[in-house]
């Protein structure tokens, strides 16, 4: 309760942060782990989180983010979310992956939610990005809102967007550079 922020970095190769099922963070929410899994929480505060290992986690979803997110992918293993219950993204979407793998956005669920927009960064070596992983699910953006390249650029792996309505008629200009792994 309040909103008193949150800082953890963990450490070793196994080590797991799991946030929720049915959980609140009122505060600012920093995290800096090998294995993260955020299951079923609201977060009021600006989170972000930083996976650093080697191990793939689905996250279970069912998460409402208030405000911003930045996702910061650094390790080996996919770092997955929405793979139950939709989450919804009611503030700015930061994905950035530099690591040697895929970010992806709803595996299964229908009803994720971004009310934001999406602004994504991958270099390195970098598999991919995906909003949409496979038939079941569906992911709709709010009117106005749009995804953008940061400005570090997009330069490696694929950006794969399916089953995902954006709302309104907003122009997205996507420049994405480099090779596809």
């Amino acid at each position: 309760m309040g909103s008193t922020a949150i800082s953890l970095n963990l450490t070793g190769a196994a080590t797991l942060i799991q946030v929720g099922p049915s959980s609140a963070i009122g505060g600012d929410f920093t995290v800096i782990s090998p294995r993260i899994l955020l299951n079923g929480a609201i977060y009021s505060g600006i989170v972000n989180v930083t996976k650093t290992g080697a191990t793939g986690e689905w996250s279970a979803g069912g998460n409402i983010f208030n405000s911003t997110l930045t996702v910061n992918h650094l390790g080996s293993g996919y770092f997955g979310f929405a793979n139950g219950a939709p989450d919804i993204y009611n503030g700015d979407v930061y994905a950035n992956n530099n690591s040697t793998e895929r970010i992806i956005f709803g595996n299964s669920p229908v009803g994720n939610q971004f009310n934001g927009n999406i602004i994504l960064t991958q270099i390195g070596s970098s598999l991919g990005t995906a909003f949409g992983w496979n038939a079941t699910t569906n992911e709709t953006m709010a009117s106005g809102k749009t995804i953008s390249i940061g400005a570090a650029g997009f330069n490696v792996g694929y950006l794969q967007i399916e089953r995902f309505t954006q709302l309104g008629n907003a122009p997205m200009n996507l420049s994405l550079t480099g090779t596809l792994r």
